[in-house]
């Protein structure tokens, strides 16, 4: 039997998790358990670019602050 794309999307989708291909292929078989898990997937890897945004942000102006006050020791940044 052949799969649509969106079957053989959401099999590469649920496998980005660690399912094998075959608990993939039967997690599709559920409509409903698909749904909420390749929805809940999304949201994470959402979550997750706006976290990792966040801490880029964080991690640059935190840390860049710190060694621009130590390659200029005798110029104080106060933010």
């Amino acid at each position: 039997m052949a799969l649509s794309t969106d079957n053989e999307t959401r099999i590469v989708l649920f496998q980005s998790i660690g399912l094998n291909e075959q608990k993939a292929r039967e997690t599709l078989k559920n409509q409903d358990v698909s749904r909420l898990l390749e929805t809940t997937i999304n949201e994470v890897e959402e979550n997750l670019v706006f976290f990792f945004s966040l801490l880029h942000l964080f991690a640059y102006f935190y840390l860049g602050k710190k060694n621009f006050i130590k390659r200029k020791s005798n110029i104080k940044i106060y933010w």
